[in-house]
């Protein structure tokens, strides 16, 4: 990375010093006015909302679930209050440090819709979590000093062991359930459409001869290749570039979206005798479809 960022300082640079400042679009308000808005929202992202990237999280849900997220703030109150008491620069600095590793995220300035962004707060993660161990520890700390010696280890243990099974209890049901079902309906379906893929590799066709064509904001052909099993091809095709698979005499499968009548019309002025057929995904709103070229087949068109 040393490397790259020597031999290209501004292609490396280019994405941050984009949401810095206004080198891809004007600032909307003064700078110190959204970095104090940007900074607030992510502070308030592990109990209110961490954002809209759907890959990472669930859009509209906060980063932390209801039990670790009370710890948190919680911990906070209870670090706060005992550096005013001790003064002990360590507690103002892990209170510090939580903000200071969000500035990734919250120096989105061109870009506020951006922040909160839970991969570029990543870094806040050691801090937020020792924040929740120390409360935890100080609530069971507090319930063992209010009660008898055996009473309060017991009472202490137990309430730790029902937050933990609480907190389970709900993540297990965000990220299998909620989540899940969320990147289902959000990301492409490329595993499916690289199982056709690789289906038809190994019977009739070739890993050569499968082509992913080409439409707006669609799948990523390189995927599909992937996940058929055969990283580091790119199927991408457009239609006018379909003149070049003719010369090839052997079985083809072009997958296409459903929505592109484009690529449709070509291929079947280029093979006629194609088959074309509509794939039901498992996914609603994902279907797409096949066109498949037997072996030997030509168009009687071609130049």
């Amino acid at each position: 990375m040393l490397r790259y960022m020597l031999a290209e300082p501004d292609a490396f640079l280019l994405r941050t010093l984009s949401r810095m400042g206004s080198l891809e679009r004007p600032l909307e308000s003064p700078a110190w006015l959204i970095l104090l808005q940007n900074t607030g929202r992510a502070l308030a992202m592990f109990s209110w909302d961490a954002g809209e990237i759907w890959p990472i999280s669930i859009p509209g849900y906060p980063a932390l679930g209801m039990v670790a997220g009370a710890l948190f703030y919680l911990g906070v109150g209870l670090v706060l209050v005992r550096y005013i008491k001790t003064r002990l620069w360590t507690d103002l600095f892990l209170v510090l440090s939580i903000p200071i590793l969000q500035l990734s995220s919250t120096l989105s300035l061109a870009f506020p819709a951006e922040n909160p962004n839970l991969y570029r707060t990543g870094g806040a993660l050691i801090p937020v979590f020792l924040l929740i161990a120390l409360a935890l520890d100080g609530l069971m700390s507090t319930i063992e000093n209010w009660l008898p010696a055996r009473s309060g280890k017991l009472a202490a243990a137990s309430l730790a062991i029902f937050l933990v099974l609480l907190a389970a209890f709900q993540d297990y049901t965000l990220v299998f359930d909620k989540y899940y079902q969320q990147y289902r309906t959000s990301a492409w379906n490329t595993s499916e459409i690289g199982a056709i893929a690789r289906e038809f590799a190994d019977t009739i066709g070739s890993p050569d001869t499968i082509w992913v064509m080409g439409f707006p904001h669609w799948i990523d052909s390189r995927l599909v290749a992937t996940n058929a099993g055969f990283p580091g091809r790119d199927y991408r095709m457009f239609p006018e570039q379909l003149n070049d698979t003719l010369p090839d005499p052997r079985a083809k499968l072009f997958i296409v979206n459903p929505q592109d009548t484009q690529a449709v019309e070509a291929l079947r002025s280029l093979y006629p005798q194609g088959w074309l057929e509509t794939l039901e995904s498992k996914t609603p709103t994902k279907d797409f479809m096949v066109f498949f070229v037997p072996p030997g087949e030509s168009s009687s068109s071609q130049p």
